[in-house]
């Protein structure tokens, strides 16, 4: 990509925040709209055929799914790989931003994770 793509991405997913916002539903990232719309963008058009993707550090799978979104819809042709890393142990912060939540463990958020992708 050069400086111009790199502008271009940066313009469209300004753009595209709300959109994005509103494909992926109700979300919960650490990662703002506009960057998450970068990501998606980046993702569409840079994406080659056989695609993988390593994912550290996950928190509560926003990121993921802007990954599985961006692939299947940029016509992704060979199974995308979407490779995710993590403990998914809580901290004090994590505990309490989600112990209302549904499905919150005390230990852990992989069953949050898990039904957010």
């Amino acid at each position: 990509m050069n400086l111009r793509d790199i502008r271009r991405l940066v313009r469209v997913a300004k753009q595209d925040a709300d959109l994005l916002g509103a494909i992926l539903g109700q979300r919960d990232s650490m990662l703002s709209l506009p960057e998450s719309a970068a990501l998606y963008q980046l993702l569409r058009m840079a994406a080659p055929p056989n695609a993988r993707v390593a994912e550290l550090g996950t928190y509560v799978g926003g990121t993921t799914r802007v990954f599985g979104e961006a692939f299947r819809r940029s016509g992704v042709r060979e199974e995308p790989r979407i490779e995710v890393f993590d403990f998914f142990e809580h901290n004090q912060r994590s505990r309490r931003r989600l112990r209302d939540h549904p499905l919150f463990d005390e230990r852990d958020f992989f069953a949050i994770w898990q039904a957010n992708i």
